[in-house]
This record gives C-alpha cells, sequence and structure tokens, in this order.
C-alpha cells in the first residue's frame, strides 16, 4: 500500500505544476453551505459511512475551484454536529478538508488527485475514526453518458477504550445517464478491504446502488429520488456467536426521496428508506426503517 501512496504523489506532480498558473488566467467560485438535519431510525447496528441513529443535527461546508484551460483545482472544508437522541452516545463533531485536482488529458477524459482528512466519522469498524485518503480517479463524459472509476488508499485511526489504526484499498465505479436537466439513472460500484491492528475490524465489503432524478414540475426544483441499495460484507474475525464462523451480513435497503432546490438558494431533501437485514448471526438480522429531512442553503 505504500508503494500506491507513492505512485500516486508522483502522479499529483505533474497536474500541480499544470495548476499553478496565475489565479488571474483562469475561473474563480467560492460557495458557502449550510444545512440542518432531523434523523429518525430504528437501525440497532453500526453500517458505517453514515449516522445511523436518530438525533438532530447542523453542518456547514465551504470550497473555492480555480478553473484554467483543462485545469480544475479544488478546495472543500465542512464541519458537522450532530446530537443523538440516545442519552448514552455525546454529542459528535465531524470535520473534513478535501484538496482535489483534475485536469482533462484529451477531450472528454479527465483525470483527477484528491488527498483529504475527515476527523470523527463512523465508520463500520468505529463509531469514532478518524481517516486520511489520497486518491486517483479517471473520468469519461460525453452527454448524456458519464462514466468514472477511482481508487484510494485509506489511513484509519480508531478511538475508543482500546485504540487502534487500520488501513484500506477502495475501489469506486460509477455510471451516469442524463436524459434531461435534472433528469438521470446512476449506478455505483464499491468494493473495499480493510485491515487492522485489531484483528476484529478487518473486513471486506461490497456495495452497489442503482439511484435516480426525476423532475416533478416544470422549473424542475421539485424533483422524485428514487433508490435502492445492497450492501454485503464478511468480517476477518468476528465470529457467529459460541461459533468460529466469520460473520457474513448483507442488507437491501429501498429508498424514496423528495429534493427540491437546484445549485444555489433554498434546498432541501426528504429520504425514507427501508433496511432488510440479513445475517448468519441472529443477533444482527433485525430490519428498520430511516427518516432522514435535511433543509439548508447554498449562497
Amino acid at each position: 500500500m505504500k508503494s500506491l501512496l507513492v505512485a500516486l504523489a508522483r502522479l499529483a506532480v505533474p497536474l500541480l505544476a499544470l495548476a499553478a498558473a496565475p489565479v488571474h488566467a483562469g475561473e474563480v467560485d467560492v460557495w458557502l453551505e449550510a444545512e440542518g438535519r432531523a434523523v429518525h431510525s430504528d437501525r440497532a447496528v453500526v453500517d458505517g459511512d453514515s449516522i445511523e441513529a436518530s438525533g438532530i443535527g447542523t453542518s456547514l461546508d465551504g470550497g473555492f475551484s480555480w478553473t484554467g484551460g483543462r485545469t480544475e483545482v479544488q478546495f472543500d472544508l465542512g464541519a458537522a454536529v450532530f446530537d443523538f437522541t440516545d442519552e448514552d452516545r455525546s454529542t459528535r463533531t465531524s470535520l473534513r478538508a478535501v484538496a482535489s485536482v483534475a485536469h482533462e488529458i484529451v477531450p472528454d477524459v479527465t483525470i483527477a488527485v484528491a488527498v483529504g482528512h475527515w476527523d470523527d466519522i463512523i465508520t463500520l469498524e468505529a463509531r469514532e475514526t478518524d481517516q486520511d485518503a489520497v486518491g486517483v480517479s479517471l473520468a469519461y463524459e460525453s452527454r448524456p453518458h458519464r462514466l468514472r472509476a477511482e481508487v484510494q488508499y485509506l489511513a484509519r485511526e480508531y478511538a475508543g477504550a482500546v485504540p487502534s489504526t487500520g488501513e484500506a484499498l477502495r475501489y469506486e465505479a460509477d455510471y451516469t445517464y442524463r436524459f434531461a436537466a435534472w433528469t438521470w439513472a446512476r449506478l455505483d460500484l464499491r468494493a473495499e478491504d480493510v485491515d487492522s491492528k485489531d484483528d476484529l475490524r478487518g473486513y471486506e465489503r461490497q456495495t452497489i446502488r442503482l439511484s435516480g432524478s426525476v423532475p416533478l414540475d416544470s422549473a424542475r426544483r421539485w424533483r422524485l429520488r428514487p433508490q435502492v441499495e445492497w450492501r454485503g460484507w464478511t468480517y476477518d474475525k468476528r465470529t457467529v456467536e459460541a461459533t468460529a464462523i466469520p460473520r457474513e451480513e448483507s442488507y437491501v435497503a429501498p429508498e424514496i426521496g423528495l429534493a427540491y432546490g437546484k445549485t444555489e438558494g433554498l434546498k432541501a431533501r426528504l429520504r425514507a428508506a427501508y433496511q432488510f437485514r440479513t445475517s448468519n448471526d441472529p443477533r444482527y438480522r433485525r430490519d428498520a426503517p430511516y427518516i432522514d429531512l435535511a433543509i439548508g442553503y447554498r449562497f
């Protein structure tokens, strides 16, 4: 994995050099978005990558991008606070910082390198995780098609009674077909392999997600957002109760969503999903609903 980091760093050098042109030679865009969020969830176990319990929260995200010719440099910063309904869980404060450089190497084909840090996020391995990541992606876009593939290296630190570390490789690919403005269908694929000094945190996981957007009014401000997601994972050392059999789990989560707003101004989204779980360990088979309402404003 260290060799992957070296390779990505070497790839980033020429892209950063391309981005070194004077700022006045390109276009600059700055944005800021504030959001409030309310979640109701009956999920009894951590699934990773999102808030898995009921509560309310707020977030503030900002960014800066410079585009010059065929090169774009972008910086993103974000902070979020989430207060859980469960009194046994403390309020979570998460931070995020990401920098990326993208360059169109030939018409319609873009290569990008990104580095980022996330502080106090939820992952499948732990409820308190700090993460550093470096990744490279390749994208092809020629309307109505967009195809993108990415590989990431993740270095993680887990808090808790017994702190530990871990690292992972994550492979992602997505394909989007755009029928018209704000009307599209998308397929996302992801595979990841996590290793840790704490054997109980290691696992392999796959994700398949199909989603879409369908405008409900002529101005396309209201949109229906259906989605269905499947995830399956196998733990390296976590076992079925009273056996030596590795735990294997999966879920299918159909979701219906309603979105309002466009690129700037008032934005809102309501998501309602139901998670159908399977597991070879009866303790982790509980199905559960999930409702998420977010209202924000992008300046």
